[in-house]
């Protein structure tokens, strides 16, 4: 199996950082800290927050986070 590693640095988040994401007027953190919290526990992410900088409440700030994606062929 190949492996590849690809490391992100995230300066800010928005569109910054992967675990950003926005529905319509809501953003929301998908980090995967966040999978079994409940919805409103995602929306740590405001304009005043995130702009240049990640919001206090930002798992990253925590440590890094490796998020393994295993990708095949259909058998």
């Amino acid at each position: 199996m190949a492996r590849y590693v690809k490391e992100k640095v995230v300066e800010q988040c928005f569109h910054g950082c992967q675990f950003f994401s926005t529905s319509g007027h809501i953003m929301e953190c998908t980090h995967p800290e966040f999978e079994k919290m409940d919805w409103e526990s995602k929306l740590i992410i405001n304009q005043d927050n995130s702009r240049g900088r990640v919001p206090d409440k930002c798992p990253l700030r925590q440590g890094a986070t490796e998020v393994v994606l295993r990708i095949k062929l259909k058998e």
